[in-house]
């Protein structure tokens, strides 16, 4: 038995827009682009995996809570480095986690705001204390910003350029 289907121009051209919808669908639900405008980390562009997690030294997405010159929701990225209990050592300015120097505190911004230095100590459940390569990023070495809560989590981020 042969079936041959025979569609016009139209046709084919509106399951052609069906098929794409479809797929721009699917794409928007599963991925995110982000832009960093910032220097707190060497790439400028991150494809993110909505919904896929990330452990430590992987790069994590997640919706800002709003303050410190940035608006509530905006996507931000960090470098993960402690989850849920690990204990991150605060030594003056030093954080360490596991022994490892993972970043250092600065106490003002480059705006001679003062940023208070976290303390450090146990991760709880549900959380991620993010730090970014640049020194003056802000990120989970100042108390202002704190730790991630899972609710915040977009996806795991990939470095694109």
């Amino acid at each position: 038995m042969n079936c041959t289907l025979n569609f016009t121009r139209l046709e084919k051209f509106m399951i052609g827009i069906l098929l794409g919808g479809i797929t721009l669908y699917w794409v928007h639900r599963h991925y995110q682009v982000a832009v960093n405008l910032t220097p707190s980390l060497p790439y400028k562009v991150f494809l993110i995996k909505k919904g896929e997690s990330a452990r430590r030294g992987e790069l994590l997405a997640f919706q800002w809570q709003g303050g410190l010159g940035y608006a509530q929701g905006v996507t931000m990225i960090k470098k993960i480095a402690a989850t849920a209990g690990d204990v991150v050592v605060r030594q003056e300015r030093d954080f360490f986690v596991e022994g490892r120097h993972i970043a250092q505190a600065i106490t003002q911004t480059d705006k001679n705001k003062t940023l208070d230095v976290a303390p450090g100590g146990k991760i709880a459940s549900g959380q991620y204390f993010v730090v970014a390569t640049h020194p003056a990023s802000l990120d989970s070495r100042y108390r202002q910003f704190g730790t991630v809560n899972q609710q915040q989590v977009i996806g795991r981020a990939y470095p694109i350029w």
